[in-house]
């Protein structure tokens, strides 16, 4: 008892005390507070959105091979048969040479007076070498390759009216016989030149063949198968 009885008169005074020290002591002073200043409120940023990225998976379809159409062969044009005309021939076409030769030989024939004569069925290696016409006569020499064999035909009016000095006669005749000229009958002569055939010597129709490294059967044959180029 005696202890409590003097807690309580120090708990009074402790009191008054604080009580007197909060009444000495100077009131607070307001501080007035900041006004509020309008500020913007900062948007917030437009943040884009992305895209979505769709992803598609899927499987394909399988791949069909195309099924071949059958080939149907295309139907044949009937075939035209050109109507061709055959390459016109000379009508010099057997004489021996090129179409340039028979060409000459149907000029000569066109302008000449007489029935002129081309040889044929010459064997291989002989041509014709060169051929003229003048006035009422014809000359033309044909030679084998590059030797010297050849033989002249000379046709026309050669020495008319003298049949016995015809070419550079009179001749010393060796030997004596008969030719044929396209069906022509002349003399075969072996002369001191050479090999002459004469065929109606001393006219405006005379035929000649004279030859150089011939020999005789050769150049009769040659005479044989001289023949005559149509006039056109």
């Amino acid at each position: 008892m005696r202890g409590q009885r003097f807690f309580v008169p120090l708990l009074m005074a402790a009191l008054l005390t604080v009580s007197a020290c909060s009444t000495n002591a100077p009131a607070p002073t307001d501080t007035p507070a900041p006004e509020a200043t309008d500020s913007p409120t900062p948007e917030p940023a437009d943040t884009p959105t992305p895209t979505p990225v769709l992803t598609t998976s899927f499987t394909p379809w399988p791949t069909l091979a195309p099924t071949p159409e059958p080939t149907v062969p295309p139907t044949p044009a009937p075939k035209i048969t050109p109507s061709v005309s055959p390459t016109p021939t000379s009508p010099a076409q057997f004489c021996t040479g090129s179409a340039s030769n028979r060409t000459f030989f149907l000029q000569a024939a066109h302008d000449l007076k007489f029935t002129i004569y081309c040889a044929t069925s010459l064997p291989a290696g002989w041509s014709l070498a060169s051929g003229n016409y003048a006035g009422s006569t014809l000359t033309l020499t044909y030679k084998y390759r590059t030797s010297t064999s050849k033989f002249t035909v000379q046709e026309g009016g050669f020495c008319v009216g003298n049949a016995v000095n015809c070419e550079g006669g009179p001749h010393p005749v060796a030997g004596s016989g008969t030719a044929s000229f396209d069906g022509l009958s002349g003399a075969f002569l072996t002369t001191a030149t050479g090999l002459l055939i004469a065929i109606n010597p001393g006219t405006k129709t005379a035929y000649f063949i004279t030859s150089t490294n011939v020999a005789a059967a050769t150049l009769a044959g040659f005479s044989a198968n001289m023949k005559a180029v149509p006039q056109t």
